[in-house]
């Protein structure tokens, strides 16, 4: 067995070396041959590396090329900082030429106005001389120091300003409203702002308290109309004063000073006279007592009663028509009190919104003082979210919004009361009524301008149209 094996093995491997021989011969056939079909033949091979070992890279010459090519780079980069420094020279010459140029013209300025100072000084035009120093703060301070213009400029600004407040002092002090308004615009070109506003204020303050005496808080009866005078005359005094504030202490920011002057103290005394109308007239005492009386007579007759069957009217109710009458003036004055606050302190807020977009915050950067007079900087609020007036004012609103509620609720009892069907009609004499009733109250809700009052009159009549009144027409 094992001699046959071996025999079987050395014929397989006969036969694998013949079949090598075959294709060791297909393989040098096919690289012997180059032509279309087969391109690449060994003869192509042999061509191939022919060229390239016969094409070498000449070292020596490409090094040769290359020191030329550094030696034309650094005689270019020589040649360049030459130009260079040639052309930092004449930009540095071109810039001395600039600036005095600029010293030149700055100074033909100063002269000029200078000249223009000294002849307006001598007219005692004081508003024209105050152009003159606008002019000169508009200049380029700082290369004309220490000449002898400057100087001369200087000196004359400092007796223009001595004019100035001492004529502004004596207007104050005389209280000549005209003397004033020629001489506060000069107040903040002069830089002159800080030094006289305290005595601006002062003036105001009292000016303001004098006029403010004359309304008499002695009667309650008149406290509506005293507040109505009382706004106005804040008002007035804000629309004569900031134009003069703004123009003459804006840099110190006393035109804000001013308008909070104002509206603190007008606002303190008008929450006293709302809370002594509301003291004297006993309003919430009285609302009290309506609306004890209304649940004596819902108690007793029910509200509305029940649906008449003969058209007949009902028995009368407790509330006499001069109860309706007294609460209907008594919610006049009270819805007078709200409209007067409200529109005072929209047209107060209004002139705050615009003060504090003239005056520039810290973090505003885009608004920079080139000159005195230009707005201060001012941080904060200038007219607080809650004050005293509105404290007030929220007061009124909550007893004239519960006491319209009530008359809503018994007028429409009444017309409940009288309800009957109008003579060739299919419409209850209710139904027309009590929409007047409700047209009436909410109008005169609205008028208020007061957004918590008119709300609460508003839910006050959905309450009742939605419950009392639907149950008894339907019902």
């Amino acid at each position: 067995m094992t001699d046959l094996l071996k025999l079987s093995l050395q014929k397989e491997l006969e036969e694998l070396e013949k079949e090598e021989q075959i294709f060791d011969r297909k393989i040098s056939q096919f690289l012997e041959e180059s032509d279309d079909k087969n391109p690449f033949g060994l003869k192509t091979l042999q061509k191939l590396l022919a060229e390239t070992f016969g094409e070498a890279p000449d070292f020596d010459a490409i090094a040769n090329a290359c020191a030329s090519l550094e030696t034309q780079i650094s005689e270019s980069n020589k040649i360049a900082e030459k130009v260079s420094g040639s052309v930092r020279e004449l930009d540095l010459q071109r810039s001395r030429a600039q600036h005095a140029l600029t010293i030149v013209e700055e100074a033909k300025e100063l002269s000029n106005c200078l000249k223009g100072l000294k002849e307006v000084m001598v007219q005692d035009d004081l508003t024209k001389a105050v152009h003159h120093i606008r002019r000169f703060h508009q200049l380029d301070l700082s290369i004309l120091q220490g000449s002898p213009e400057f100087e001369e400029m200087s000196t004359l600004k400092g007796n223009l300003k001595n004019v100035v407040f001492e004529r502004f002092e004596k207007a104050i002090l005389s209280n000549e409203l005209e003397s004033m308004k020629k001489t506060c615009h000069l107040i903040g070109p002069l830089d002159l702002a800080s030094e006289s506003n305290g005595l601006y204020q002062s003036y105001a303050a009292e000016w303001l308290e004098k006029r403010l005496e004359e309304i008499d808080e002695s009667n309650a009866k008149h406290n509506v109309q005293n507040l109505s005078t009382l706004y106005n005359i804040c008002a007035a005094f804000v629309q004569e004063q900031m134009p003069l504030a703004t123009s003459g202490f804006s840099s110190s920011c006393g035109d804000i000073e001013l308008l909070q002057k104002v509206y603190f103290e007008g606002g303190a005394r008008a929450a006293n006279l709302m809370r002594n109308y509301l003291a004297e007239t006993q309003t919430k005492k009285r609302i009290s007592e309506i609306n004890a009386m209304m649940m004596r007579e819902f108690a007793n007759n029910g509200f509305g009663l029940a649906r008449p069957q003969d058209n007949t009217p009902q028995k009368t109710t407790a509330f006499s028509s001069e109860i309706s009458i007294e609460m209907d003036r008594s919610l006049d004055d009270l819805a007078q009190l709200l409209q007067y606050t409200e529109t005072y302190d929209r047209f107060m807020r209004h002139i705050a919104q615009n003060l504090g977009n003239d005056h520039p915050s810290k973090a505003d950067s885009s608004k920079k003082e080139a000159f005195p007079g230009v707005p201060g900087v001012f941080e904060g609020t200038i007219l607080p979210d809650r004050t005293s007036v509105e404290e007030a004012a929220g007061e009124v609103s909550a007893l004239y919004a519960e006491m319209e509620g009530a008359l809503f609720k018994i007028s429409v009892h009444k017309a409940l009361l009288i309800d009957k069907v109008l003579p060739q009609s299919n419409t209850s004499s209710c139904v027309e009524d009590t929409f007047f009733i409700a047209h009436r109250c909410a109008k005169r809700a609205f008028a208020t301008g007061h957004y918590l009052a008119a709300s609460a009159v508003l839910n006050h009549i959905s309450n009742v149209l939605s419950s009392l009144w639907f149950f008894y027409i339907f019902f």
